[in-house]
Formats: structure tokens, C-alpha cells, sequence
């Protein structure tokens, strides 16, 4: 049978050895997606998440409680009035994101390639576009929950602008600009730093001024106060750089698989399972249809078998909970100076 357990494990590992590395299968960069899966397990329990998702149709919500300010006493009194606490909840919103395949056993037949390898290949591009897509919706998150109360800055060379500070300083002294921008906003390391690739300029030229140098800047980006993604999706023009950076376990991403393909059902010519993909370690389902198809115009069979695979899951971005315009992720932009 076409696409066995064994043959999808087959393919599986075939895209995880990196057989179908070449040009048109090259992965991209993805690291504001795999900021938040490492940070997922630091925001919320990811069982836990999983477990109350239950159906595809239930709304999963977080309780939380809102800040306020606390009343400073100046004298003792026997009159106590307390602060009284407001809740709310934080609502994760679920979306599917899925690809297709399709394969018809004799097109191998007669043919150089085999068909392992022909659903290596589409299991390739299929990830290829989907972690695409779940890298920009990371980026997207990013930017909708910055914060949008910063804290004034006082560096001359830094800027602060709606929903982002603009750095326009010396480019190996930035990662020595940033610890005071987050502290000054209360948000202490270690720290996040999600940036475009052409960011790496700035690390690259950072890292010439090593130990041996008479300014060792290098030294305060690896110092333990920054882990560094870079991503394609951020497009920062007209600034040179964009970065967002956050505490760790403030951001995460959370994956689920339908009740039907856990269970392993089976209904006539469809079937459901799940596998794990060896890039994110993301659960998902692949829902197969065995049917007849015409195949005459590419291998000559006019009822040849093919078996159809629809393969997705469910995935919820979260952000840690505000309850007013501050947060916890801040975007800082860096601009060539004049």
C-alpha cells in the first residue's frame, strides 16, 4: 500500500538527513517561529494547553488577573481599606494550517525516482511553505502585542517613537544600548532578541571587536543576556535593522492535533493519523483517501490507485497577558547615521 507507516517514516527521515537539501528544497530562516516554540514551555504549560483544547470548536481562555496600583500608606490606621483585585481572560485563538499530497504508485514504476522519495519531496515543500507561513504569523504577533508605552529614553542616539525605540548609535555599542532600554521598562534578561537576517551585519561587525581587541563588544552580546533568531519575515526598510526582544517565556506557540487522527479512525478508503515533523517537532495529522484515478496521460494505467493525504494541525500564538498598552516585547530599530 502506497504511503505505509513505514513508507511516511521512510520519507520523514529522508527530509531530516537533509536528501532533499538542494536549491529548490532549501529551508528558510525561521526564527521567529522558533523563538516561540523554545519559549513555549517558560509561558504556559504545554500539556496543560493541549488538555483543555478538547474540540476544535471550543474557545480556550486563560484566567488572569489585572494590574493595578497599589495605595502607598504614609501613616498606620486601624482603617483598613485594601485594594480590590479585577480578572479577566486571556483568549487563545486557534488556527489550521495544512498542505497536500498526492501519490500515484505506478508513476514509479518505470522511473528513476522512487516513490519514498517522490513523498519525501512533497512532504519538503509542504513544510517549506507552511513554516513560511507560521514563521510570518509569529512576526505578525510580534508586532500586534509590542508595547505601546515606552518609557522615554534619555541616550541621544536613541529615539523613542510610537510602538518602537529607533537606534541610530555606534553599531557595536547597541547590545550595550538595549539591557537599559528593557530595564527602564521593567523587563529584566536573560532576553529574546528576534531580528531580520541582514541584522547579522551588526553581528558580524560586533564580533571583530573580540577579547583581543582594544574594545571587546563582542563580549556583551555573548555575555548570557541574549539568545539570538534571525527570521526572513521581518521587513524593516526604510531602518536598516528590526528587532524584537522580549524576556524568556513571554512569548510561545502551542500545537494540536484533532481527536480523530489520535485515534488512528478509519471509515472505508479514508484514514487518520498523526506524525511528528523533524524540523519544529510539531504534532500533525494526515487525513488519507485511497481512491481510482485516471492516470492514461503519465503512466498509461486508466485505473490506476492513488492515495491522497491532506496533513495539518492547529497552532495558537500567545503572548504574556496586559492589561493596558505596556508589554513585555519591545521593538527596537536600527538606522544608518547620517
Amino acid at each position: 500500500m502506497a504511503l505505509t507507516p513505514t513508507i511516511l517514516q521512510d520519507a520523514i527521515l529522508m527530509v531530516q538527513e537533509g536528501k532533499f537539501g538542494s536549491f529548490e528544497n532549501r529551508l528558510s530562516e525561521y526564527g521567529a517561529l522558533r523563538s516561540f516554540k523554545e519559549n513555549a514551555p517558560r509561558l504556559l504549560p504545554e500539556s496543560a494547553v493541549v488538555n483543555m483544547k478538547k474540540s476544535v470548536r471550543r474557545t480556550e481562555k486563560v484566567p488572569v488577573l489585572n494590574k493595578y496600583s497599589a495605595t502607598v500608606l504614609n501613616a498606620p490606621s486601624c482603617n483598613v481599606t485594601g485594594n480590590e483585585q479585577t480578572s479577566a481572560y486571556k483568549s487563545l485563538t486557534w488556527a489550521f494550517v495544512g498542505f497536500e499530497t498526492k501519490i500515484v504508485p505506478s508513476d514509479f514504476e518505470d522511473n528513476y525516482i522512487t516513490e519514498t522519495e517522490g513523498f519525501a519531496q512533497q512532504l519538503a515543500m509542504g513544510w517549506k511553505a507552511v513554516f513560511a507561513s507560521l514563521d510570518t504569523s509569529a512576526v505578525s504577533t510580534l508586532e500586534a502585542n509590542k508595547s505601546a508605552a515606552l518609557v522615554e529614553s534619555a541616550g541621544s542616539r536613541i529615539a523613542t517613537e510610537a510602538g518602537q525605540y529607533a537606534y541610530s548609535g555606534d553599531v557595536e555599542e547597541m547590545f550595550i544600548n538595549i539591557p537599559g532600554l528593557l530595564m527602564i521598562n521593567d523587563l529584566n534578561g536573560p532576553y529574546n532578541d528576534i531580528a531580520n537576517s541582514e541584522s547579522q551585519s551588526t553581528m558580524k561587525k560586533i564580533e571583530a571587536f573580540g577579547a583581543n581587541n582594544y574594545f571587546n563588544a563582542n563580549g556583551v552580546s555573548q555575555m548570557g543576556d541574549y539568545k539570538h533568531f534571525l527570521t526572513n519575515r521581518i521587513s524593516p526598510l526604510p531602518d536598516r535593522e528590526a528587532h524584537y526582544i522580549c524576556p524568556d517565556g513571554s512569548i510561545g506557540i502551542y500545537n494540536w492535533v484533532d481527536s480523530d487522527s489520535r485515534a488512528n479512525r478509519v471509515a472505508g478508503n479514508k484514514s487518520w493519523g498523526t506524525f511528528r515533523d523533524p524540523m519544529f517537532g510539531f504534532d500533525w495529522s494526515i487525513f488519507k483517501i485511497e481512491d481510482c484515478v485516471d492516470a492514461s496521460g503519465t503512466n498509461g494505467n486508466a485505473r490506476a490507485y492513488v492515495q491522497k493525504a491532506q496533513i495539518g494541525a492547529w497552532f495558537a500564538f500567545v503572548t504574556e497577558y496586559s492589561s493596558d498598552s505596556t508589554s513585555p516585547i519591545i521593538k527596537i530599530v536600527r538606522r544608518d547615521q547620517a
